[in-house]
């Protein structure tokens, strides 16, 4: 088993094609008994959602700021600073996929 990372901008419920390929390739790395995250954005915050019980369920995020502080982080960097608040979950990932 293989624990699975997939970053992208959004996820589902969004749809898009990016996010039906994600959601699908998880879905399916799951049924072949890898564990699966997948970090992306909902209302501005960075979230990591599991799959349980058959739904994709959001999880603690990582420990951010506050959400006024974090509004004022600029685009990509914005993600990309809390991307790196995730580094001890994506040390222990065997693959890391970001969209």
């Amino acid at each position: 088993m293989m624990k699975i990372v997939q970053v992208s901008p959004k996820f589902y419920p969004h749809q898009g094609g990016v996010e039906t390929h994600v959601q699908k390739l998880s879905e399916e790395l799951i049924k072949l008994g890898h564990q699966v995250i997948v970090v992306t954005q909902e209302d501005g915050m960075l979230v990591v959602k599991t799959w349980q019980q058959g739904k994709w369920r959001v999880e603690n995020g990582p420990n951010l700021d506050s959400k006024k502080q974090n509004a004022q982080l600029a685009g990509k960097l914005k993600t990309w600073k809390q991307i790196y608040s995730l580094l001890p979950l994506l040390k222990t990932a065997d693959i890391i996929q970001v969209h």
